[in-house]
């Protein structure tokens, strides 16, 4: 994984040149929505970012005890931070403070055994998996 945190790969341009763009910002107050129902029984979504014709997303999740997230495929990479609780899968474990990556192409089910809220970022939908 390439160091993307590292000052000397940024581009760089004079000072001079610098002028803040009124309107590039977008403030979502998260605290202030309301949660809404998910396509998971009992799961709760905030929609923070979305261009549906993308299948971009950028929400906040919020998991009860005992949430069972069905077989799905990611057809994109997913980018998942954990910031309370407990998710978990075949391939482990994440409590709050831990990030997980979905590479693409990856399948799995997941399962919250305690109430469990996580910052996800999708580039696509998932793909789930019926019987």
């Amino acid at each position: 994984m390439s160091n993307i945190h590292d000052g000397d790969q940024l581009e760089r341009r004079d000072i001079a040149d610098y002028q803040a763009t009124p309107g590039g910002s977008i403030y979502v107050h998260a605290s202030r929505m309301d949660w809404q129902p998910w396509r998971v029984p009992g799961a709760t979504i905030k929609v923070l970012y979305e261009d549906s014709s993308k299948g971009e997303l950028t929400c906040l999740l919020k998991f009860p005890a005992g949430t069972h997230i069905p077989a799905h495929e990611h057809p994109a990479l997913e980018q998942t931070f954990v910031l309370s609780g407990q998710m978990q899968d075949h391939d482990g474990v994440a409590t709050g403070g831990d990030f997980i990556l979905r590479m693409p192409g990856s399948k799995h089910e997941n399962h919250c055994p305690i109430e469990t809220i996580v910052l996800a970022v999708y580039r696509k939908q998932n793909v789930l998996y019926e019987p």
